[in-house]
């Protein structure tokens, strides 16, 4: 990322995303969404974006614009499309699943995998690229062992309210 890059355009990028967010809030038919909310997603778009700024194709104010532009068009056009489940009105963050919820996620599966004992980690590990099969092949352990090893995972993810991961 080019943190130097976004400091010394920040008072544009900020500004840019203050009347756009206005705008779209006015645009959008969801009253659960909150202009804040929509700024900061654009901010953070511009931030992201940085690492593929060229000098040579554009200056760094119009590539932010562009990239502003960009998105607060798609974010307008997420939430008018037509969805088959609307999100609860005091549902998280916007839309797609919100960086925090990632993390903490994240966070609640690494728990969960630290209660386990040295084996059904290594299984579960595992779990990720090959199947039983080829896990009890390369443990050089029967295919009930990593079966019930699997069924430990289960019971450890159940007892953390995590069993649909």
């Amino acid at each position: 990322m080019r943190d130097d890059l976004f400091l010394a355009v920040y008072p544009l990028a900020r500004r840019a995303a203050a009347v756009r967010s206005a705008a779209a809030k006015g645009a959008m038919k969801a009253s659960w969404l909150d202009r804040e909310d929509i700024e900061q997603e654009i901010l953070m778009s511009a931030w992201l974006s940085l690492g593929r700024f060229d000098p040579l194709r554009a200056s760094l104010p119009t590539f932010i614009e562009r990239v502003i532009g960009t998105k607060t068009t798609s974010i307008v056009r997420r939430e008018r499309a037509q969805k088959r489940i609307r999100p609860e009105v005091n549902g998280p963050g916007i839309g797609t699943v919100h960086i925090t919820v990632t993390i903490e996620l994240r966070v609640d599966i690494r728990r969960a995998l630290q209660r386990l004992n040295r084996a059904d980690q290594i299984v579960a590990q595992l779990l990720l690229e090959h199947n039983p099969t080829d896990i009890a092949r390369k443990l050089r352990c029967s295919r009930a062992a990593v079966y019930r090893s699997i069924e430990n995972i289960r019971a450890v993810f159940r007892r953390l309210g995590l069993e649909k991961y």
